[in-house]
Order: C-alpha cells, then sequence, then structure tokens
C-alpha cells in the first residue's frame, strides 16, 4: 500500500515503512513521540504498513537505508541506497522483499534481505521512444494475492506509463501510456491507477476502464475490506476525498475533508490522512473527521507520510518535511493548536566517591507535548566547563508531571567540589529553556588507598631443603582502591626482629616461592600502592615457627633415637616414633634420603595420613617430606612411627615446623 504521493520538489527524501507497530504507551492524547533515526532533519516521501510482521519499521533517506524491528526505538540495518528513493511497497508475504522507486530517472532497485544490499531491476523499465533513458519510478504496488505480480507507474521525458512485472522485479513490460500516471493500488486482485481519472483493470493491465471522473493521484485501499479503496487529490485547498466501497464501479465524494492531504493509510476500517497542518482521522469513512493538532512550537507539523498501525486502531506514525518520524495516538480528547515548553530542574546528587556520582534532575510539560531534550552540565564552577551528550526526555514527562532523569559521571577529582545543572530545551525550539536554573554543589570524597584482602600466609612446598633450609610458599590479596595498584611490598621479621624487604617477580605479584632457615620464627606482612604514589596499610600474616626438634613446639622422642652431630635425630628399631603437640595451621617434615633409609608412617590427630619412603639409591640433600594445611589454625598432634626392614631401617628426621 502506498500511502504518499511526494512533491515533485523535495530535499533529501525520506521513505519509512511500519509493519504492524505496537501502540504507544496509555497516557494523554496528542501525545507525540520521536522516532528518528538520527538527529537531523529527514524530509519523508512515503510511509506504508503491513499486517503480520510486528515491530518492523523501514526508513530510506538520500544516502542510507535504516531498518527497526522495535518500532523505531533502535535501528539495527544500515545499508547504503543505490538510489535516490521516490516510493517503496514491501512484499506483503515476505518483510524481508523491498522494492524502492528512484526519482531522477533512477528505474528501480530491490533487496531481498531486509535492505543489507540492492539489486537493480530494470530490464524491460524504459519507454519504447527512449530505449536507453530510465523514467523515474512514481509508485510501487505489490499484488497482495500475488506477490511476484508488482507494478509501478513512472514519468519521464514529459511521458507518463503503467509497467508491469510477474516475475519480482526481474522483467517489465508496459501496460499502459499515459501523460499523468500516478496513484496505483492492487485491491481484491483488481488494478486501480490514477490516469486524469481512476481507471481499473481485472486482467493485469491488458484492459483498462474508462476514466472515472474523480479528481485524484493518491490511491490507498482498506485491507480489510478489499472493495474499498480512497481517491485523494494531492494539495488541494479544498479536500478532495472520494469513496468506492464497490471496487470502483461508482464514487462518492466524502465530505469536509481536510484541506492539503500529502500522504493517506487505511487499518481496522479507520483512514489517516497526512497533511499539510498535521494528521487527521476518520473511523466512519470519511463522514466525521479529528484534527491531531497543528503546531509544536512555532512549527507546523507537515504529514509528508503516514503509517497506521493495524494492531491498535488510533496509532499511527507521521513522517514530516524537515522535522523528523513521529508517533501518536489520537483520541476525542485531542485539542489542536500551540503546546506549551518544556522545563528542567536539578536534583539532590547521591552515589558520591573519590571519582564518580550519579547526578539527578527533572524534566516535564505544562500539558501533554512533543519530545525535547536535556544535558547535565558540570564544573568546578557555576560556569559548567563540561556537560554530557543530549538525551531524549522520557516519555513519562509528557503526562505535565516531573519525570526523574539521571546519569553517572566518572573521572572526577577526589576531595574537590563540583556544582551540576541540568539544561533542556524543546525539539522545537531555538533557545535553552530553564525554568528552574537550580545548582547542585557537592564534593567527591578523599581517594581511597589500595587494601589487603588476604594477609600473607605460608604453606609449605614439596622441594628440595638446602641443608637447614625449608621451602614454603607465601601468598596474600589485594585490592585496589580509588585508583589501580602499580606495586606492592613484602618484608619479613625473623625471630621478632625488624621487617626486611624480600624480592618479588613482579610489582603487582600475589606470591612468592622462596626457602627459609629452620630453626627459627618468621612473620611477613605485604603493603599496596596505587599508580598515583598512594600507599595501603601494611597487614601482617600470622607467625611461622620452623623449629628443629629439640626446639619449641617440643618432639617427643621414643627410646632408641640418637641425636646427631648434625642436629638431625636418627631411630632404626621399628616402632620407634616421634610425637609433637602444636597449634598451628599447617605442619611440614623435614628427612634424609639414601641407601639405608627405609619407611615411616605419619599419624595427624591420631588418624594414619601417609607413608613415607625415605630409600634412595644414594644420599640426597634434605627434602620435606610431608606438608599438610589444616585450612585454619588449631591444636592437633603429628606422630612419625617406623615401619622397619632388615636391610635399610633407619629414618634420619632433620626438622619439624609449623605455621600458626
Amino acid at each position: 500500500m502506498i500511502s504518499l504521493h511526494p512533491r515533485r520538489l523535495l530535499a533529501v527524501p525520506v521513505i519509512l515503512i511500519g509493519l504492524v507497530l505496537p501502540s504507544s504507551a496509555a497516557g494523554s492524547l496528542n501525545q507525540w513521540h520521536m522516532v528518528n533515526p538520527d538527529s537531523g532533519s529527514l524530509s519523508v516521501t512515503a510511509i506504508t504498513s503491513l499486517s503480520g510482521h510486528p515491530d518492523s519499521l523501514y526508513v530510506a533517506s538520500y544516502f542510507a537505508f535504516r531498518r527497526s524491528v522495535d518500532g523505531g526505538a533502535s535501528w539495527a540495518v544500515q545499508s547504503s541506497t543505490p538510489c535516490w528513493a521516490q516510493s517503496l511497497a514491501v512484499d506483503p508475504s515476505d518483510p524481508m522483499v523491498i522494492y524502492l522507486g528512484c526519482r531522477s530517472n533512477g528505474g528501480a532497485v530491490k533487496s531481498t534481505d531486509g535492505g543489507v544490499t540492492w539489486t537493480a531491476i530494470n530490464q524491460g523499465l524504459t519507454y519504447p521512444q527512449y530505449p536507453d533513458d530510465l523514467p523515474t519510478v512514481i509508485s510501487v504496488a505489490i499484488d497482495p494475492g500475488h506477490p511476484d505480480d508488482v507494478y509501478v507507474t513512472t514519468e519521464g521525458s514529459q511521458l507518463g506509463d503503467i509497467f508491469a512485472s510477474h516475475d519480482g522485479g526481474a522483467s517489465w513490460a508496459p501496460i499502459h501510456a499515459g501523460f499523468f500516471a500516478r496513484g496505483l493500488v492492487v485491491s481484491g486482485g483488481r488494478l486501480f491507477a490514477y490516469d486524469n481519472g481512476v481507471i481499473t483493470s481485472d486482467d493485469g493491465g491488458q484492459t483498462w476502464s474508462q476514466p472515472a471522473s474523480v479528481d485524484a493521484e493518491l490511491l490507498v485501499a482498506d485491507p480489510a475490506d478489499p472493495q474499498t479503496v480512497y481517491a485523494i487529490a494531492i494539495n488541494s485547498s479544498a479536500g478532495g476525498v472520494s469513496l468506492t466501497t464497490d471496487g470502483g464501479e461508482t464514487w462518492t465524494a466524502v465530505p469536509a475533508a481536510p484541506a492539503n492531504i500529502v500522504s493517506a493509510s487505511v487499518a481496522s476500517g479507520r483512514i489517516y490522512l497526512g497533511t499539510l497542518a498535521g494528521a487527521s482521522m476518520s473511523d466512519d469513512q470519511g463522514q466525521t473527521w479529528l484534527s491531531s493538532g497543528t503546531h509544536v512550537g512555532t512549527n507546523l507539523i507537515q504529514g509528508f507520510g503516514i503509517a497506521a498501525d493495524p494492531a491498535s486502531p488510533g496509532h499511527v506514525w507521521l513522517g514530516t518535511e524537515y522535522e523528523g518520524i513521529w508517533e501518536l495516538t489520537f483520541d476525542q480528547a485531542t485539542v489542536p493548536g500551540d503546546v506549551p515548553y518544556w522545563t528542567a530542574g536539578t536534583l539532590p546528587v547521591d552515589g558520591v566517591t573519590a571519582t564518580s556520582v550519579v547526578l539527578h534532575g527533572v524534566v516535564s510539560a505544562t500539558a501533554p507535548v512533543i519530545t525535547g531534550e536535556y544535558q547535565f552540565q558540570w564544573g568546578t564552577s557555576s560556569s559548567y566547563d563540561s556537560s554530557t551528550g543530549f538525551t531524549e526526555f522520557p516519555a513519562a514527562s509528557q503526562s505535565g508531571a516531573e519525570a526523574e532523569v539521571s546519569t553517572t559521571l566518572t573521572g572526577l577529582i577526589p576531595d574537590t567540589t563540583y556544582h551540576v545543572h541540568l539544561f533542556a530545551y524543546a525539539t522545537w525550539w531555538s533557545t535553552y529553556l530553564d525554568a528552574r536554573p537550580d545548582d547542585v554543589p557537592f564534593t567527591t570524597l578523599p581517594a581511597a588507598p589500595p587494601t589487603v584482602t588476604a594477609a600473607p600466609a605460608v604453606s609449605f612446598r614439596h622441594a628440595v631443603a638446602d641443608g637447614a633450609t625449608l621451602p614454603v610458599h607465601i601468598s596474600w590479596g589485594l585490592a585496589r582502591g580509588t585508583y589501580s595498584i602499580c606495586s606492592s611490598q613484602l618484608q619479613r621479621s625473623t625471630d621478632g626482629g625488624p621487617y626486611r624487604p624480600l624480592s618479588l617477580a613482579s610489582p603487582l605479584s600475589r606470591r612468592l616461592d622462596t626457602t627459609v632457615p629452620a630453626g627459627h620464627s618468621y612473620r611477613f606482612r605485604v603493603r599496596p600502592r596505587d599508580c598515583n604514589g598512594l600507599a595501603g596499610a601494611w597487614s601482617e600474616g600470622d607467625s611461622t615457627a620452623i623449629r628443629q626438634p629439640t626446639g619449641p613446639p617440643r618432639l617427643m622422642f621414643s627410646r632408641r633415637w640418637t641425636l646427631l652431630a648434625s642436629g638431625n635425630h636418627e631411630a632404626s628399631l621399628a616402632g620407634a616414633h616421634a610425637t609433637m603437640a602444636f597449634t598451628g595451621r599447617a605442619v611440614s617434615i623435614v628427612a634424609l634420603r639414601g641407601p639405608h633409609y627405609g619407611a615411616a608412617a605419619v599419624y595427624l590427630d591420631g588418624v594414619r595420613v601417609e607413608t613415607l619412603h625415605l630409600h634412595a639409591e644414594s644420599y640426597a640433600q634434605s627434602r620435606l617430606v610431608f606438608a599438610h594445611d589444616f585450612g585454619a589454625s588449631g591444636e592437633h598432634t603429628i606422630m612419625l612411627r617406623l615401619l622397619g626392614n632388615s636391610t635399610h631401617p633407619a629414618v634420619t628426621i632433620s626438622s619439624f615446623a609449623v605455621a600458626r
């Protein structure tokens, strides 16, 4: 259904298609809402709506084609159109198939992927007198019952023709020659066209009726009643709407039709007209009319394209010449006339941190009105040297009540006082409208230093213990403050002495594998520093006692253990055991391996947990042969018991270690 015949000299035309678009939210009538795909002005040439394909919306402008699947809330498909679009139609059985008629002798193009790509379809679409020249395609119509049957009206070189394609635009043939072929629609299997009067054809244009004496250039059919077709005169100061309810056999003038009509759409038995002064609706086939209103600010609303929502009576999309694309809902409470401007005010802030804040404000209108835009402005003084981008007013503000708006600022300077102000303006006004110029100051928090989330914890590693040393793993956790962490320091205290630094593999390390001499107690601490040089507090871990068997916590030996000159203890009799009671989080054993060493069992809290096999072909360095981490500090006992062997029975204990 083609809903608009464009004027001959329009700047940067745009074509809009709506496919069963959802109705607006409930509220006052004459409630306008912009669905423009960009912030610039758009000059509309056509709007079409189809049943059965909800939420789809298409917009073609001079250089781009846009597609929306949510009624204009967002635009997902964009491509460059290969021509300056003059008219369009969508396949009612497949909304991805789109035909564009091109002006400036551009012929026609087709897309089968929703407007992403386009192909010229001009085979046969030329006048016999001028075979090298393509025409301007004024209108496009698709037969709903046979989607491959496509018809166009054209003009060029002072000629007019109607062409037909029965293969989806792959080829064309002329079916009517005339001087002024314009309006075109297929309804109930009958082809309606305008050429100095309405003509009809029941055989695809092979034969035509005599022109009916109806002054009209725009033809629209009622999809709910194929016998009902409207013929409309374009830009007539006297209105000019005629109606047939018998498929074009007879025509009746519609009384009191609005003047200066430029577009039309029919859905659910209602006809909608876009005019040079807004939009009008009739639900009784033109006997009475309801106007949407005439002005926004000081500008006329000019409906150069209109598309009715078949799923929601009274809900339409209106394309203007220079002020974009809008949706509105008709109601008996609609009052024509000017609409007032918007007001805006600033509310107190919240969510203040060292570098961010949540700003709040309100926008409102004194009556239902078009959308506008607002922005927050802020700075270290009331001169406001920074601002957000402009954002469209929320729909709730159109009820006349204050609707809250907010945004989050980041990247602020800690411990600094700022001022914030909400600016707003109505779309149709050229100056800012600030009825409530509220300045709200706030101060950011001081910068927070990084913190230690887990103090240094020591666990034992299964590795070679070089002489009297013990392999340990140290780990800790850090969290950023206001700024990112750039380095951390790890230090160790031995037997309660001063802390001394340890080298880390990386400034951002969270772990260290190292060895420490046995026979001492240790404590580790860590401190992070952010990239601005702000240091966090030191965090100390629990102490770690790494003792020889003679030192506390004391190891109790059974008979037949011998203290060697090296300080180690050795036994060879099966059943000999060593027991230690301790308080700690982890425990380990360092022992020797070699040819005369055998096996021993390890018991924790009376339960056998592991068997140590210490026999080796050659003598080796001391090795951590057992380690266990309880996960939390507590009271425990550990016992090592010799299992005995006739050829290599001995066990030599180098040290026990406890991490508290």
